[in-house]
């Protein structure tokens, strides 16, 4: 896969996963201000996402940015807001894991 396909990847998950914070941050808070901060930053979030779908298709791309942004939210919800998950959801939370791996054919690099 093209190098710049990571980049924009990259940059998709940080600014969706700073946008969901500040939305949550917002609520948490009662600060609309955060809110219109994360807008923008999922603005962006968005279009860096219609890229990726420009460069790998839209089964595959859809597939891995999705799974790997809920997984990154699932962390700082975790990490930054102390969130808890119970049993059920850290079994999703792995299925989604397994789902990135077989999705992007990463598997084939141990085999």
């Amino acid at each position: 896969m093209n190098p710049l396909y990571f980049l924009v990847l990259a940059l998709n998950l940080t600014v969706s996963t700073i946008g969901d914070a500040l939305a949550k941050f917002s609520s948490v808070t009662n600060n609309n201000n955060w809110f219109y901060i994360g807008l923008v930053f999922n603005i962006v979030a968005i279009t860096t996402f219609m890229l990726l779908i420009r460069m790998g298709g839209l089964a595959v791309s859809t597939s891995v940015t999705l799974l790997l942004t809920i997984l990154c939210n699932v962390l700082v919800g975790i990490f930054v807001f102390h969130e808890n998950i119970d049993t059920f959801q850290l079994v999703g939370i792995w299925m989604g894991v397994l789902a990135i791996i077989l999705i992007s054919n990463a598997y084939k690099s141990f085999i």
